[in-house]
């Protein structure tokens, strides 16, 4: 899921005060304005988007749903509504429900990739973890570079305990995106279960630096 900076830095400031209510914290007033759009727009992709996030960031879970929810039913051979509600289900620790509407999304548009993935990463949760494998292989069949797998399929091999493939699946995520925290964190703890210490430390120390960058904290 996208962080807060992320965000900010993609809206289209032609949606308005909507827009500018997001960029100053102004997360209700926000996705207020974002509907009041949507009602003039009501295929504008990143309305609806920017309406789900600002529910999201207000604490107000249902409403978000409910956006995500209007975007799919105007546009039922999309993903991105039903994607968007697997993503906010994963954030409230909702797996089985995350899961089911992961399933959907897949149905929905097969090559939605960010849907495979988010669906690995639910499986992951539940434990699931060579169904999670299968999920992000095929990510990275069509999409070899994806950082956002090679992390996740990392993990995954971490939480299994093949801990060799985890170390090549987040050797390349880093390499790709050498301020991942996670996966320094990731790959960190997977060379301390190696006993490889000094490594493990170097690993812990690069996320706790790039999470700083970043804000927040990985532990």
């Amino acid at each position: 899921m996208s962080g807060r900076s992320e965000v900010v830095s993609c809206i289209d400031m032609s949606l308005g005060e909507g827009a500018q209510a997001y960029k100053e914290g102004r997360y209700e007033a926000a996705a207020k304005a974002f509907e009041e759009y949507i009602k003039t727009d009501g295929d504008h992709l990143q309305a609806h988007l920017l309406a789900g996030k600002a529910w999201q960031q207000a604490q107000q879970y249902d409403k978000a749903m409910a956006i995500y929810q209007h975007y799919y039913t105007r546009h039922p051979t999309s993903a991105v509504g039903v994607y968007h509600q697997s993503l906010l289900q994963t954030q409230l620790g909702n797996y089985p429900k995350a899961l089911t509407l992961s399933e959907l999304a897949v149905a929905v548009e097969p090559t939605h990739l960010p849907s495979h993935n988010a669906m690995g990463f639910i499986l992951t949760q539940l434990e699931r973890y060579d169904d999670a494998l299968l999920a992000f292989d095929k990510v990275l069949a069509v999409e070899g570079e994806n950082a956002y797998a090679l992390e996740n399929k990392g993990y995954t091999q971490y939480m299994q305990g093949a801990y060799s493939g985890a170390i090549h699946s987040l050797t390349a995520c880093i390499s790709l995106h050498p301020s991942s925290s996670t996966a320094f964190a990731h790959r960190g703890r997977t060379l301390m279960a190696l006993q490889r210490y000094r490594e493990s430390g170097d690993d812990l120390r690069k996320a706790v630096e790039a999470q700083s960058e970043e804000g927040g904290t990985w532990m």
